[in-house]
């Protein structure tokens, strides 16, 4: 367990909430679910709230270490919510196995009287949801529903949450990203660059859903009409893709393929000239909100949240998950067309503002303050800084606007 705190007054302290989080580890695995609570634990949240932390799943680790450190998580939870008597347990729900595994935070939280706050990411909850039992089902609807106030990702996961739970109260706070680390000027190439090579992107953990072989695939059919075509694929997992590259001879078109730290992302999207995510299952994926940012066009499929993000022709072009040829086909539009991928990328990093984590934070801060008890909310919102209320108040205005 980890604690993040401020160096304020004990005053100060005395009326900040304290929130108990519960998610993924920070630093042992990867995905949006990470990405927002560090950028929540390092944002100025923290001066205004007093959080505590609690990791429950690793991807890095064997099956027997992920039971093991969710018990680990769970004891850990239980003692902090006695000891430290959180005014908020705030629990980020993943998809697939993590439905289950934060049942029981959720349920604890209650049972003690803990307001509690779930932020659901799950993209592929649908068919996860599916194939589950009918006690599978209710326990997992059971469990949701148990919390007071349940964030969705995006408007269409907000949208299905609320027909399996017509009672629960659903706000939508999509992800975010910090907009200006990816910013970066495009100009036309010149006469002389007419043959340098035109950059394909993809992000995003291999073999999970993020149709990598599909992009394979649709690489080797559009080579031929786009020689100039150079790939970069980010993330983990890549070996499940090298056979194919070889097979399909894409491997050497590859400038990189394998994992990136966050530190040196934002380079390799600075660095492409249009992005690719061919994904079948998301929420809202960070990826792509990465990439409009960077001022990409993108191309990606009407999956989850994603038409929340592309409008078709607009800021690139969505093609139904699968479809290898339709992929191949807009691959080989863009990379033939520069003044095509410099109008949608500018109208894609416009469109990114309304993502900057700034103003998602703020959105998260009005929801966060919204499921406080009602006492402690009063005193809090009195006896907070001037300033940082009036930046919330400013912030949160702004985004309703959107």
């Amino acid at each position: 367990m980890e604690q993040i705190t401020s160096t304020s007054s004990q005053s100060e302290l005395s009326t900040r909430p304290r929130v108990l989080i519960v998610s993924p580890h920070l630093t042992k695995t990867l995905g949006g679910i990470t990405a927002m609570v560090r950028e929540i634990l390092a944002s100025n949240l923290a001066l205004e709230y007093e959080f505590h932390y609690v990791a429950s799943q690793a991807d890095e680790y064997s099956k027997f270490g992920k039971l093991l450190l969710a018990t680990v998580a769970l004891i850990q939870y239980v003692w902090d919510v006695i000891w430290l008597r959180p005014q908020l347990v705030f629990i980020h729900v993943g998809g697939n196995a993590s439905l289950y595994r934060k049942l029981p935070f959720i349920a604890f939280g209650r049972l003690t009287r803990r307001r509690v706050l779930a932020h659901f990411h799950a993209g592929d909850f649908e068919p996860y949801f599916a194939r589950q039992s009918r006690l599978g089902q209710w326990l997992i609807l059971r469990g949701l529903g148990l919390s007071h106030r349940v964030i969705a990702c995006s408007n269409e996961l907000g949208r299905r949450l609320k027909e399996h739970l017509p009672e629960a109260d659903v706000v939508v706070v999509p992800n975010g990203v910090e907009t200006e680390m990816f910013a970066t000027e495009r100009r036309p190439k010149g006469e002389d660059q007419r043959h340098a090579p035109v950059r394909l992107l993809f992000a995003g953990a291999m073999g999970r859903l993020k149709g990598e072989r599909d992009l394979v695939r649709a690489i080797e059919r559009a080579r031929v009409k786009a020689p100039n075509l150079r790939v970069m694929m980010l993330g983990h997992g890549s070996e499940t893709v090298l056979d194919l590259c070889g097979e399909t001879g894409v491997l050497r078109l590859l400038d990189y393929l394998g994992p990136v730290p966050m530190s040196r992302r934002a380079v390799f999207f600075k660095q492409a000239d249009f992005f690719v995510l061919p994904t079948y299952a998301e929420g809202l994926p960070v990826s792509v909100i990465e990439a409009m940012a960077a001022g990409l066009p993108v191309i990606t499929t009407p999956v989850g949240g994603t038409p929340e993000l592309i409008t078709q022709g607009v800021e690139g072009w969505m093609v139904e998950p699968g479809d290898v040829d339709a992929l191949a086909e807009k691959i080989v539009l863009l990379a033939s067309d520069e003044q095509m991928r410099l109008e949608m990328g500018e109208r894609a990093q416009m469109k990114a503002r309304h993502f900057d984590r700034s103003v998602v934070l703020a959105r998260l801060d009005a929801v966060m303050r919204q499921t406080l008890p009602k006492n402690f909310e009063s005193l809090a919102e009195t006896a907070g800084p001037d300033a940082a209320l009036s930046r919330r108040a400013a912030a949160v205005n702004s985004a309703g606007k959107e």
